[in-house]
């Protein structure tokens, strides 16, 4: 996931229910206006919710040492688009060289502010 500001910034991104064990950002060492961060499916305190999808809310907060008003949290979710298919094409292929199986893979995300 990546995460642009307008200014440097100075604070901690990490997920709520992980800290301190899952911080992605500790910007009072390296200070920047872009980050790319990885939100582990395993581990971190991503759970499933109701709808079977995968949770974690992410905290975005301005200060590294203070909780204040400014800060944000978002949930994070991940959606699957569809399953995972395999399908044997050899019997569609004939007389062309085709793989012996044909997988797909599709998910997508959707980042909703929680507070």
């Amino acid at each position: 996931m990546s995460i642009r500001f307008e200014d440097p910034f100075h604070g901690i991104i990490y997920s709520e229910k992980g800290f301190p064990n899952c911080i992605y950002v500790n910007a009072s060492i390296l200070s920047q206006t872009s980050y790319t961060i990885k939100v582990p499916l395993d581990g971190c305190e991503t759970a499933y919710n109701t709808d079977g999808h995968l949770e974690n809310a992410i905290v975005i907060q301005e200060s590294s040492s203070r909780v204040s008003e400014s800060d944000k949290k978002y949930l994070l979710t991940c959606i699957p688009a569809s399953t995972t298919v395999r399908q044997d094409v050899s019997q569609l292929c004939g007389k062309y060289r085709c793989p012996a199986r044909s997988r797909r893979r599709l998910t997508g995300f959707l980042l909703t502010q929680n507070w």
